[in-house]
């Protein structure tokens, strides 16, 4: 969604411990970034937390730039913070977010209609209901998107 909002010159650094999360992400342009050296990704000026980890959410504070922000959007564990160490002195903000603002709905609607194809690689996997279990071992071992599981038998 950054690429397509922002536009494709925007660079969109991924990090996760799963490789196959990795090159899934790289395959929309994103930047595949270890997570034991997020230096890698240098300084960005914002920094999205989805895994609700704590351990993410401080190695997210430690590299953006000066006056830049972390959202967090994934539930989860807390995060500390030094206010004058992680707020103050380098003007950090951390903002939580559980969707957007109202008033963006048409033009993220617009988006996602415009590039239903692309949009819909998000989704990796369908399963059958019977094979639920297995949509979950996937699923956990982080080796799929989203994950669909369906009333009927198509897979």
């Amino acid at each position: 969604m950054s690429k397509l909002k922002y536009g494709a010159d925007v660079p969109v650094y991924i990090s996760d411990f799963s490789p196959w999360r990795l090159d899934f992400a790289e395959s929309f342009g994103a930047i595949p970034v270890p997570a034991d050296d997020l230096t890698k990704a240098g300084n960005p000026d914002l920094a999205f937390d989805s895994s609700g980890k704590e351990s993410a959410r401080r190695a997210a504070l430690d590299i953006i730039s000066q006056r830049g922000a972390l959202i967090c959007v994934g539930h989860g564990e807390a995060v500390t913070l030094d206010v004058s160490r992680d707020l103050i002195s380098p003007e950090h903000a951390v903002l939580g977010s559980e969707y957007f603002r109202y008033d963006e709905m048409p033009g993220n609607l617009a988006l996602l209609q415009e590039h239903q194809e692309l949009i819909g690689r998000v989704i990796s996997h369908r399963f059958p209901v019977a094979d639920i279990a297995e949509a979950f071992r996937l699923f956990m071992a982080g080796e799929t998107g989203k994950v669909v599981v369906t009333q009927d038998s198509v897979a």
